[in-house]
């Protein structure tokens, strides 16, 4: 379906702008998933977000604080799981790590599990 955007097998090469090549991690990684396979799970993943989503802000005009609170970390989380498809989980965190990205990922993920405790905590008041 996919596989005139990348068989998997070839090795893509960049410019960096500088006139050297270089290889994409994002495209080449060690996992034993195909392009295509690994791009059906992201989409996979990126509509479940998408049905998660809908589902907590339903939750959310129905009165329902904690259910909203948990579909929406879902979603979330669900959206960060179909990168993992994209370039690999230990690209994907060497990219949250990285010296620029490092605080905003890190309150992404926080953001993510502050909802969730967040939510039945607010319930009780």
């Amino acid at each position: 379906m996919f596989s005139t955007l990348h068989t998997g097998n070839e090795e893509d090469v960049r410019s960096n702008g500088e006139g050297s090549n270089q290889s994409n991690e994002a495209q080449v990684s060690s996992s034993s998933l195909d392009w295509d396979t690994r791009l059906q799970y992201f989409i996979g993943f990126f509509c479940l977000s998408i049905v998660a989503s809908f589902c907590g802000s339903a939750l959310l005009m129905a009165g329902k604080l904690t259910g909203f609170c948990v579909l929406t970390s879902v979603s979330s989380a669900l959206s960060l799981i179909g990168t993992f498809f994209l370039s690999g989980p230990l690209n994907q965190v060497k990219k949250m790590a990285d010296s620029k990205r490092w605080v905003s990922s890190l309150l992404y993920v926080g953001s993510i599990a502050a909802t969730l405790v967040a939510g039945p905590l607010l319930v009780q008041f």
